[in-house]
């Protein structure tokens, strides 16, 4: 566990240009790096330890960070931005501490907030728009000058072969576990179903993790920054898409309470759609479209099997409050596929309709 006071030593290596430092505090609910709000007099910036133990080349993730936040912003006073990142006072992208941990740091986003959960649907709609907007900023990014930070990545056959060799090495008991098993097995063919036309599309930036805390809102509602840029990388549209209205569409959360229904939530779905489509049709193609509810359906079965298979590996990846954390949240997401899958024909039609028009 980091304290403010070393998260503190880190931060005066930065060149904050603002004065001397009030104060340090843990922030937000992010489950992979440690996260610090660093405020000053004049202004507040995001200090990160990067988790070595999920990205093996911080250097690597720190020059895709430059790489992208240069060509997203650089027409300059839009009002969709990514957050600049700090140098060092050695004129670096980032720090080393004397463990060998490397902290980064970026320019805090004021008047804003984030939610877990969508409250309307007129932030369902400005969520739309921050990833149609970022994706769009991106688009002419040629993504193979990105490093690949996560190798195997979204790629969920990948997943599956984890999860295979979890379940052999290690299986557990009980009514959640025996639900998530026979769930995956009646669903294999499902983890193939965008690698196996991934040659015949567009291979483009994406975010990679563009939930709905990952959106900075203004006090007007309005979508004005995505952050948690580890993750971005050259991919599919398709997984942010089904990433994003996962997380939107589900209103009881990642971790509900017990007994609460998970449900798929179309009317989020829609007006989501309808901050995304009139921006994202400036670069998507028919066949990329075509292929839309497949991933809506596939990214909450791709985290569920991600989440149960660290469950059974002992909790090595995600963050977790108790040992059984990572099983709950596997059983809310396949929850959240079934639903999806009930709901085809009325998701089925809403791509098709005004919100895809």
């Amino acid at each position: 566990m980091i304290d403010a006071d070393e998260a503190k030593r880190i931060a005066e290596r930065f060149d904050l240009g603002t004065g001397a430092i009030d104060s340090v505090a843990a922030f937000g609910s992010g489950l992979i790096n440690d996260t610090f709000l660093v405020k000053t007099a004049g202004a507040g910036f995001i200090l990160q330890k990067i988790n070595q133990a999920v990205f093996k080349h911080p250097r690597r993730l720190m020059e895709n960070h430059h790489r992208i936040i240069s060509h997203a912003n650089r027409g300059g006073g839009g009002d969709f931005r990514l957050p600049e990142l700090i140098l060092s006072k050695n004129g670096d992208d980032c720090v080393q501490d004397n463990s060998g941990g490397i902290w980064r740091m970026q320019v805090f986003v004021s008047h804003t907030q984030t939610f877990d959960t969508v409250v309307n649907e007129q932030q369902a709609e400005q969520a739309g728009v921050a990833l149609a907007s970022f994706q769009w900023l991106l688009s002419d990014l040629d993504s193979s000058k990105l490093h690949d930070i996560l190798p195997g990545f979204h790629v969920t056959p990948a997943y599956l072969r984890d999860y295979d060799d979890a379940q052999s090495r290690q299986s557990h008991t009980g009514a959640d576990s025996d639900y998530c098993r026979a769930f995956i097995e009646d669903r294999r063919a499902l983890a193939g179903v965008l690698d196996a036309v991934k040659d015949q599309l567009p291979i483009r930036v994406i975010h990679g993790d563009p939930k709905l805390n990952n959106i900075l809102f203004d006090g007007a509602e309005r979508a004005v920054a995505m952050v948690d840029l580890d993750t971005v990388s050259a991919g599919l549209i398709h997984y942010d898409l089904g990433d994003c209205l996962r997380s939107l569409c589900n209103r009881a959360g990642e971790s509900p309470q017990h007994n609460q229904t998970v449900q798929f939530d179309v009317a989020i779905a829609a007006a989501m759609l309808r901050g995304y489509m009139p921006i994202a049709r400036r670069f998507i193609t028919a066949v990329e479209q075509a292929l839309f509810y497949p991933a809506i359906r596939l990214l909450p079965f791709e985290l569920g099997l991600r989440f149960f298979t660290d469950y059974l590996l002992g909790n090595r990846y995600f963050k977790v409050r108790d040992p059984g954390h990572n099983l709950r949240r596997a059983v809310t997401q396949f929850r959240l596929t079934e639903d999806i899958e009930n709901k085809e024909s009325a998701i089925t039609s809403l791509l098709a309709g005004e919100g895809c028009r």
